[in-house]
């Protein structure tokens, strides 16, 4: 967990390199502001003498946020010279109540043996020069919200004019990362039961912000981050590998460009017994149409043109076509993909490593459901619960809850 209180970044550049006593490399141009004191540039180029063993962390962007435009994230992956990657929060939906939802397959990221670092620049209610958040309650809120998908994190001021100048939002950040600290001897690689899956290639062949790519992925995040458990984000070249971890249901969003090698190594690493695969709109488009009389439909078209959602299951595996740009129905395939569901009211929902977190959506009496009964303590308050399976807490927009799971004595 890294803090800092100011600093200034490029989401289209190099970021900054880990503590090194040597020089930048003179081939080096870098595309934003130069280095701190103490650090220095990152340079793959053979032979080149300012390469070390300390690697550098590199700045990218979701598939198509706003204007940006990342479908390179593999490549980067594969390089020996970075050790992490690192964006801000998303700008699409980051305010009190909203997801915070990460800008890359953060997932991919760490399969890869790579650290991934939010790069927290809340507009905190101490924001002057754009629209910040309404008061301390908020920005708190925030802070844990994005502090509790487990993953690196540094806190920034972006114009250093004070957005984190108060000792009560210190003392706050003091609490979450104390408790970073004592949890690291408990880590374990991520496990979500739902896996979500992005094709940089496929993206390719749609309109940069046109309404199918913008509905499938952006806007997608919106109801992906609110189904109510975890959802881990990967790379369509990863599963083609095999390196994505098996999970009870497997979300292949835009894979409209696919050929016949990929398609088995997908039918291969997804068709598990008890599982479910849910491919949405157009896959395998850039190829001849495959239909399937044997299928089920779920769903027509409103203008009675089709069939828009259909299901199929072999050998105990339900695969479901979606030909429509978001999921009807989510809920009813996520329960019968035997997907545990900690919250069903369009909360946020963070989990893992022994940490329940529930970023509230709007205000109201709100549910956190178990997998399994457990006391639990709130990471922040301090205030113990005894062993239950089923929690309920008032909230306002924008309060996040973390609760940590008490192992039975």
């Amino acid at each position: 967990m890294a803090a800092g209180r100011a600093g200034n970044s490029s989401a289209a550049s190099c970021a900054i390199w880990k503590r090194s006593a040597r020089r930048p490399c003179s081939a080096i141009t870098p595309a934003a502001s130069p280095p701190q004191s103490g650090f220095t540039w990152a340079c793959g180029r053979a032979g080149c003498r300012a390469s070390n063993p300390w690697r550098a962390p590199a700045f990218r962007a979701w598939l198509r946020e706003k204007h940006a435009t990342d479908e390179a994230l593999r490549r980067l992956l594969a390089s020996p010279h970075i050790d992490a990657v690192c964006s801000p929060v998303s700008y699409l939906d980051r305010s009190a109540g909203g997801g915070g939802f990460f800008m890359a397959a953060v997932d991919s990221v760490k399969l890869h043996g790579k650290l991934w670092i939010v790069e927290d620049d809340t507009r905190t209610h101490l924001s002057t020069s754009e629209p910040g958040l309404a008061d301390l309650r908020e920005t708190a809120g925030l802070h844990a919200r994005n502090f509790a998908r487990g993953d690196g994190a540094w806190w920034m001021d972006l114009y250093g004019q004070g957005w984190l100048k108060d000792e009560a939002i210190w003392r706050h950040l003091g609490k979450l990362g104390d408790f970073y600290q004592k949890s690291m001897d408990r880590l374990e690689p991520c496990r979500p039961e739902i896996a979500v899956i992005v094709d940089e290639r496929s993206s390719l062949g749609m309109s940069p912000g046109g309404a199918v790519e913008r509905l499938n992925l952006p806007i997608f995040r919106t109801k992906c981050y609110q189904i109510g458990t975890p959802a881990g984000v990967y790379l369509l070249d990863d599963l083609v590998a095999g390196k994505v971890p098996p999970a009870k249901m497997t979300l292949i969003l835009n894979a409209s460009r696919i050929d016949a090698a990929q398609l088995e190594a997908l039918r291969k690493n997804t068709m598990r017994k008890d599982t479910t695969t849910v491919w949405m709109y157009a896959p395998s488009y850039v190829r001849d149409d495959v239909t399937d009389p044997a299928a089920t439909p779920l769903a027509t078209y409103s203008n009675g043109t089709g069939v828009a959602v259909a299901s199929k299951t072999t050998a105990g595996h339900t695969s479901v076509y979606c030909g429509v740009l978001q999921l009807p129905a989510k809920m009813t395939l996520i329960l019968n993909a035997g997907v545990h569901l900690y919250n069903d009211q369009n909360d946020v929902v963070m989990a893992g490593n022994g940490l329940v977190a529930l970023h509230a959506s709007a205000a109201g009496k709100k549910v956190i459901k178990l997998p399994r009964e457990s006391a639990v303590e709130d990471v922040l308050t301090g205030e113990k619960f005894p062993a239950a399976a089923e929690f309920t807490f008032e909230m306002q927009t924008g309060d996040t809850r973390l609760l940590q799971l008490i192992p039975a004595p």
